[in-house]
């Protein structure tokens, strides 16, 4: 087998298309959220980028450094900002009786009233507000075989 060939990296890099799973019922909503895998470019960087930075509070105070310098807190935002960096896209997967509103906000996400428009800022938001889909995305990108070919 040509390990090589596999091609994680490449598929992690382009994402995968995440059909949220209903919380309650286990069925499968109308939206999805486009990730990239762990093994993408952008993943990797800020993962780096945030271990320098907790690195660099244990060594802040020499002689004092503890696991209390990073703060639950502080991991919990870092999940939820890797989260938020590696969701590209989002929206509605149109069914056969779609509304005209749906139709126009397609390529976005129905959140408390509001249609937004997929930026790092408004997929932080929603996953601080709700864990639950947090989680389905940190799945998702952690998920090698989503980024496998064939």
């Amino acid at each position: 087998m040509d390990l090589g060939k596999l091609g994680i990296t490449e598929s992690a890099n382009a994402g995968f298309d995440l059909v949220l799973i209903h919380p309650k019922t286990g069925d499968p909503t109308d939206v999805f959220i486009k990730v990239l895998g762990r093994d993408s470019g952008e993943y990797r960087q800020l993962s780096l980028m945030q271990q320098r930075r907790r690195l660099q509070k244990l060594v802040s105070k020499p002689g004092r450094a503890s696991m209390e310098s990073v703060s639950d807190a502080d991991m919990d935002r870092d999940s939820a900002e890797i989260a938020a960096a590696c969701t590209k896209a989002w929206g509605t997967n149109l069914g056969e009786i779609a509304t005209e509103e749906e139709v126009a906000n397609k390529d976005k996400l129905l959140f408390n009233g509001e249609w937004l428009v997929c930026t790092r800022e408004a997929a932080l938001m929603v996953y601080i507000k709700e864990p639950w889909i947090r989680e389905q995305v940190e799945s998702a990108i952690l998920d090698r075989a989503n980024f496998s070919k064939g």
